[in-house]
């Protein structure tokens, strides 16, 4: 293959420079987006280093003056030597384009540890090292101009870097930048919501802005708020820049030092003669805070002794409660029942009806499984139960194991709403407790409350739960706000027609805007956004996602809903250290939440720290051991983990729970097709798919006539798994494997294998760290004869996952491939030494070629 460095047309009509090179840089990876242009993750060929790539956007390169000043501030800001500053190395001009060549800084930006207040302890460190950056500027001259989180980054070790010094201007602002100024793309320079009040009006900022900046960043980072942002309207929060006063920072945290609070007070005053004139004044201050001396010091000891009179007390109370507790329940139940909590029924009315009910049975199941105590009693989720489609209390018990099962009626009249309930015994139908809840159409959102409190009253709980929060799960008092929350939780359960999602979406919009302050329509919002992506792979809604949910938290940062929101998108984007953080802090809002436990545990996976997924796993099965989702994600983790027996024992756990799920089946055959049992897999992915096909059973079945070199029998099967499911890279890149070793359909391969490519660049461009596409997406190019971007994605693949065994046996096939036995024999040791099986070696057909070497003779036989 020629080098890509001198083939002419490398960026030609090209918009993500993933797996190119630019110059003697080979771009690994898209890591961020803005309005200045992209930033690309790229090796130094020379140097061996990774470095930052900023790509300056297509409206500003193309102005000639702006390439000049560009020039000069990367030539001003590449003298800036400390080690708080991302080094500026080079600006390079390649094919009409312009790239400034940075230090790559890896870790986390503050925008990531904003949202929550941040200790005093953790704050000053931080604040210490931004404000030395600044002074080294200073000292030199040059002021950043674009002070915001997005641009401070925090190393593993804590370490601050500020970026994005390369585009300062030396002094003023508007020093040297009158031809500039005239072009429109340059009005405002900078990001208004942390921009100075001076700088917004254009009247001459100098270094003094970037401490107003900064002190809107460590405001954020104190209060965990922004104190001038109005995340619908930027024009607004620029208004309240330059016009109104914040909220001193000690009246928002009153257990703050007075010192700091001060300190940022000052950095915010609106006339620039009344804030710190140097950053070294600034430095000063802040090293002479005395952590000792904060009032949440002393408070904290001060209430220290109260608060243990309190605790003894409660303990002493909880004892009484327990010693008399009465369950309503027979003795005859089980130790912990199930309970299954049916769609609930409408009577009459229109379509939407039906989905208010719906999203009520959604909203009642999730508030149970909140509320209830795990020691007591374990609610099915409402999902499970609609991808089951259990209608009555017999299919329960056949499905889920249920013991108790929840069934009602909704219906209304004239001004009032009936609802008519029945809870029993789903073995032998007898009804525990029944009755009619009526409550005024205008407090509709009492029902929710009522009914929940009745039956945690049933099952030996009492409705009034600590864990309540005061206004209900719903958190609104406008009624018809609530009703179309609802209505969108309905829609969302009934997601198979195509349109059901926007019209969630339509709905949550609909209620966030009869009460803008609706905490939980912001997060159903994002969730749904989310959804949205997923189902369409168009990055258009991630944003949408991240900021309904970051709007959520922001209205209720105590809703553990809202955590898992933001955790969500950032785990889907790559933040997974971020997302763990979030989903701690759900867990330690809601103890018992499932979704949080799944997050966390996926965080701590993907970022390598697979102790802590493994421990977060096994909590939620002990906080919930008859619930079978719980021994299911278990196993699935221990199967990326090439620990095949322990899998298959919680799988099997998974399937005595609850015998007919083809999800179950469809993960035993996983199993079973890495220990090298075939046939047992294809039975039991067969039983799967008559269950209900699947496209994931499918992908199993074909790769298991895949190991059995039965490669036309594979194909139909994936074709047919690609029509169910079109989106997927690695069931396109299953059957671009297939047709290549078809007997009758290799010519289809490269086109499949392309289309795979295409999918895995699709899900790099949203997270740049998802390993997986890395790792398949090598595999796919080497089979199209694309050397370097197979190893540049291999090269990303392993820097991401040092210990995944599958990972080194690819690596195997790629090497093989490309004719290079040793090395090949080398990385597949490295498998084995991991745990990889023998079965899954002698599986692949790529390593026919092998099988006469002694040293894959010993891999296998060890």
């Amino acid at each position: 293959m020629e080098n890509p460095s001198t083939d002419p047309t490398v960026l030609a009509g090209s918009d993500d420079l993933t797996g190119k090179a630019v110059g003697r840089f080979q771009i690994t990876a898209l890591v961020g987006k803005g309005g200045m242009g992209e930033v690309y993750l790229a090796e130094d060929s020379l140097l061996k280093r990774s470095v930052a790539l900023k790509r300056v956007s297509a409206s500003l390169r193309s102005n000639p003056q702006y390439r000049e000043l560009l020039l000069k501030e990367a030539e001003r800001a590449s003298r800036l030597n400390d080690e708080h500053v991302a080094h500026i190395h080079d600006v390079l001009e390649h094919q009409g384009e312009i790239f400034v060549v940075m230090e790559y800084v890896e870790g986390q930006s503050l925008r990531q540890r904003t949202g929550q207040p941040l200790p005093v302890s953790e704050f000053l460190p931080i604040a210490v090292q931004c404000v030395e950056a600044l002074v080294a500027a200073h000292q030199s001259g040059i002021a950043h101009r674009d002070i915001k989180p997005e641009n401070i980054m925090i190393t593993a070790k804590g370490r601050v870097k500020v970026c994005d010094f390369g585009l300062a201007r030396q002094g003023s602002w508007m020093q040297d930048t009158a031809a500039l100024e005239k072009t429109p793309t340059t009005a405002l320079r900078g990001t208004p919501a942390y921009m100075a009040p001076e700088a917004l009006l254009n009247r001459h900022p100098d270094f003094r802005a970037d401490m107003f900046s900064l002190g809107l960043v460590f405001y954020e980072l104190l209060a965990g708020r922004h104190p001038f942002r109005d995340d619908d309207n930027p024009i607004a929060t620029a208004d309240r820049i330059i016009h109104a006063e914040p909220v001193p920072l000690l009246q928002v945290c009153p257990a703050l030092p007075k010192a700091l609070g001060d300190i940022v007070d000052k950095m915010l005053r609106k006339d620039p003669e009344e804030r710190y004139a140097k950053p070294s004044e600034l430095l000063q201050d802040l090293k002479r805070i005395d952590l000792g001396s904060s009032s949440d010091q002393k408070r904290r000891s001060g209430i220290l002794a109260p608060v243990l009179v309190l605790i003894l007390l409660a303990l002493s109370i909880a004892v009484v409660i327990l010693k008399n507790r009465t369950p309503a329940l027979p003795p005859d139940l089980p130790m912990q029942p199930i309970l299954v909590v049916l769609p609930f029924h409408t009577i009459g009315g229109e379509t939407e009806s039906r989905f208010y009910s719906d999203g009520l049975t959604e909203a009642v199941t999730a508030d149970l499984a909140r509320l209830a105590d795990p020691a007591y009693t374990r609610v099915v989720p409402a999902s499970e139960i609609r991808i089951k489609r259990v209608g009555d209390g017999q299919e329960a018990r056949r499905q889920f194991g249920a013991d108790l099962v929840l069934a009602g009626t909704l219906y209304q009249s004239g001004s009032t709403i009936r609802f008519t309930y029945s809870l029993y015994d789903a073995a032998t139908l007898h009804q525990y407790k029944a009755d009619t809840i009526g409550i005024n159409s205008s407090k509709a959102f009492e029902l929710e409350d009522q009914l929940v409190d009745t039956v945690l009253a049933a099952i030996g709980r009492p409705g009034k739960s600590p864990l309540r929060p005061v206004a209900g799960s719903h958190r609104t008092s406008t009624t018809a706000a609530y009703g179309l929350y609802l209505q969108g939780r309905g829609y969302l359960q009934n997601t198979d027609a195509a349109d059901h999602l926007q019209t969630a979406m339509q709905s949550f919009q609909r209620a966030a805007e009869l009460d803008p302050s609706y905490a939980a329509a912001y997060a159903a919002l994002g969730g749904a956004y989310w959804s949205k992506y997923q189902a369409t792979k168009e990055p258009v809604w991630i944003e949408l996602a991240r900021e309904a949910c970051e709007k959520a938290d922001n209205l209720d940062t105590n809703a553990a809903q809202s955590k898992i929101c933001l955790g969500t998108v950032e785990s889907g984007t790559g933040q997974y250290e971020r997302a763990a953080l979030d989903f701690q802090i759900a867990l330690k809002l809601d103890p018992s939440n499932d979704d949080a436990y799944l997050g966390l545990a996926d965080a701590y996976e993907k970022f390598g720290n697979y102790e802590a997924a493994e421990r977060t796993q096994r909590q939620a099965i002990e906080i919930k051991p008859n619930y079978y989702l719980g021994y299911s994600r278990l196993g699935q983790f221990y199967l990326r983990r090439a620990r095949y027996d322990e899998a298959a024992a919680q799988f099997q756990k998974e399937i005595t729970l609850i015998p007919n799920s083809e999800f179950a089946y469809n993960r035993v055959g996983a199993a079973y097709i890495y220990l090298g049992r075939y046939d047992d897999a294809i039975t039991v992915l067969q039983k799967s798919i008559a269950l209900r096909p699947t496209f994931q059973a499918l992908s199993n079945l074909g790769s298991t006539y895949l190991r059995l070199r039965k490669f036309d029998d594979a194909v139909p099967i994936f074709e047919k798994g690609t029509q169910m499911f079109s989106k997927d890279f690695r069931l396109e890149g299953n059957l671009a494997r297939a047709y290549f070793w078809s007997s009758t359909q290799r010519t289809q391969a490269a086109s499949a294998y392309e289309r795979a490519i295409m999918l895995a660049a699709g899900e790099l461009a949203v997270n740049p760290r998802n390993a997986d596409a890395y790792i398949l997406s090598a595999r796919y190019y080497v089979m199209i004869g694309k050397k370097q971007e197979a190893l540049n994605h291999l090269a990303n693949a392993l820097a991401l996952r040092r210990a995944e065994p599958e990972y080194f046996s690819i690596a195997a096939v790629i090497y093989n491939q490309l004719g290079e036995r040793a090395t090949a024999l080398a990385q597949l040791k490295k498998a084995v030494n991991l745990g990889w099986s023998a079965a899954e070696i002698e599986s692949e057909v790529e390593f026919d070629n092998l099988r006469q070497e002694r040293e894959f003779q010993r891999l296998v036989n060890r």
